[in-house]
């Protein structure tokens, strides 16, 4: 007789080396910009998801990479989701149970020391069979100050632990257990393929005596964070010019009634909140109705040099019919005139 335990997900990251030639690697240090290829290995077995593999395709490492944040979630709510921080270079075992075969969500970011953030990755719909490895390919844009020599490798493999074990002994049937509510469907969103997930509306301020925006949310190549495009209200310039508020409101309620906790995380850009006498701020609102009330959760009012991760508690909303908007207002009491706008990119609503 044959026991079958638990399997593990045995993660291993390896060492930042100081290579010497070995390989192709280069002799000299390579400063870290532009993409980084990311490849990662994905199949179904033992009663869990594995990534079997994952590793930055690149000949120079950076030496700000301390983690690995990895998250996989089901489309469908049913199988829920999975996440694990890992540092590096260490290994260390980290067990997933209970996910199977389905359509899944991978987002991958790279963290500091101080765990900011300095670059990721989303990939949506992907699909993983039993016995199958589904190999994807992605890009990450690391954000590093140090080159160094080297390269970093990440592979995940899976464990079952057989042993020999003496024959069974009977036991009582124990009482049935409620099954808890399954973890909700999460949503996410890198705006390469348009603003089709979304709405998009302008306000006029009460002293404009414009009709239209001249500009208002769309999907741009002007910024974005990892891929070839972000959301902004801005045009190809990066600028709106009529005074009022910009609002991107998702068209389609989100389902956060399983989970335990739930956030919103997004990316945000350089953001300019005064340039003389022009003002403006960015806002993030919360519905638990579909869009009847609102409650604002986010607010920026102080300038931003570059990008950053901003993560958003949304615990509190455990409906099946939760929405949420950015609002970028503009304020300029003089007339009109050109401001620079924000970005978004990557945003994420779900489980964590």
């Amino acid at each position: 007789m044959f026991k079958k335990t638990a399997s593990k997900f045995i993660v291993f990251g390896a060492a930042i080396a100081a290579l010497t030639g070995c390989g192709s690697y280069p002799l000299a240090p390579v400063a870290e910009t532009g993409d980084r290829s990311m490849t990662l290995d994905m199949a179904q077995q033992g009663g869990g998801i594995i990534i079997k593999r994952a590793g930055y395709q690149t000949a120079a490492a950076a030496s700000d990479v301390r983690y690995l944040s990895i998250h996989v979630v089901s489309y469908n709510g049913k199988q829920g989701t999975v996440s694990q921080t890992i540092g590096w270079p260490m290994s260390k075992d980290v067990s997933f149970n209970g996910l199977k075969g389905d359509t899944y969500t991978v987002r991958v970011d790279a963290l500091d020391q101080s765990y900011g953030y300095l670059g990721g990755l989303i990939q949506e719909g992907v699909q993983v069979e039993e016995g199958k490895v589904t190999p994807l390919s992605m890009k990450i844009n690391l954000k590093t100050n140090q080159p160094v020599l080297g390269g970093l490798d990440l592979g995940v493999t899976i464990e079952g632990d057989d042993s020999s074990t003496p024959a069974p002994i009977a036991t009582p049937t124990p009482a049935p257990v409620a099954t808890p509510a399954p973890v909700a469907a999460a949503f996410s969103d890198d705006f390469e393929g348009g603003l089709g997930k979304w709405q998009a509306s302008w306000t006029k301020s009460s002293y404009s005596s414009a009709t239209a925006a001249t500009t208002n949310w769309n999907a741009s190549t002007f910024a974005a964070n990892g891929g070839a495009k972000g959301a902004t209200p801005g045009g190809s310039d990066g600028q709106v010019t009529e005074t009022g508020t910009y609002a991107l409101t998702l068209a389609s309620n989100a389902n956060l009634s399983g989970n335990a906790r739930s956030a919103l995380r997004f990316d945000l850009s350089k953001f300019t909140a005064q340039n003389y006498f022009k003002t403006a701020k960015f806002q993030v609102d919360a519905s638990a109705d579909g869009g009847a009330t609102w409650s604002q959760v986010y607010d920026q009012t102080a300038n931003q040099t570059d990008w950053k991760r901003v993560e958003v508690d949304l615990s509190a909303y455990k409906t099946s019919t939760v929405k949420v908007r950015f609002r970028y207002t503009y304020d300029y009491y003089l007339g009109t005139d050109k401001m620079s706008a924000p970005v978004i990119d990557n945003v994420y609503l779900g489980a964590f």
